[in-house]
């Protein structure tokens, strides 16, 4: 039977490498953190300073335990933001027939789509470009600093993207999952 260091709770399987409780480390050659000190990530309930459980698929991991999957969702919220406000903005050029306005509100919306449902480092790149084009053009235009937001959004995605990427690998380099098999059609005899 072990004792966990840190929560002090009783497990009986000798073979568990964290505490089901808490999350800390189990082996016995793991440096020790004084009981008294507490990470600030955890002060805060971050789930993300939990150590993830075995077994997780990818949607449960960035669910439940990858910051770059929060932050990926909050800038395809940003993106929403911006396709919302240029939809509403261009209402009116809708009823005269101009329909040249919902080009732009299709390429944010199914950007920040890709960004939120699969954390997309492609379409995070893409997003933070489409943002520059028009923030410099409506800069060189109208002389005015006008939609930063969505290239704040892209930069926003692409840190959060390509850390959700990394959490993703380190997460599957530590339970060992395999990587998958090639088809049977690509193999080369």
């Amino acid at each position: 039977m072990q004792v966990c260091p840190n929560c002090r709770a009783q497990i009986d399987d000798e073979t568990m490498n964290y505490c089901p409780t808490c999350g800390a480390s189990l082996q016995k050659n793991a440096a020790k953190t004084p009981l008294h000190k507490k990470q600030l990530s955890d002060l805060f309930g971050n789930p993300a300073a939990i150590p993830a459980p075995d077994g997780l698929g990818r949607k449960e991991f960035f669910r439940g335990y990858s910051n770059g999957a929060r932050s990926c969702v909050f800038a395809a919220g940003f993106g929403y933001l911006v396709a919302g406000v240029t939809m509403a903005v261009n209402f009116m050029n809708l009823l005269d027939g101009q329909y040249d306005s919902l080009v732009d509100v299709l390429i944010i919306l199914v950007l920040s789509v890709l960004i939120h449902a699969l954390k997309s480092r492609v379409a995070s790149i893409l997003l933070f470009a489409y943002g520059m084009f028009g923030f410099l053009y409506s800069l060189m235009a109208v002389h005015e600093a006008t939609g930063w937001l969505l290239p704040l959004a892209g930069a926003v995605a692409i840190a959060g993207s390509f850390t959700a990427a990394k959490e993703w690998k380190t997460y599957c380099a530590r339970v060992q999952i395999p990587a998958p098999e090639q088809p049977a059609s690509s193999q080369k005899d």
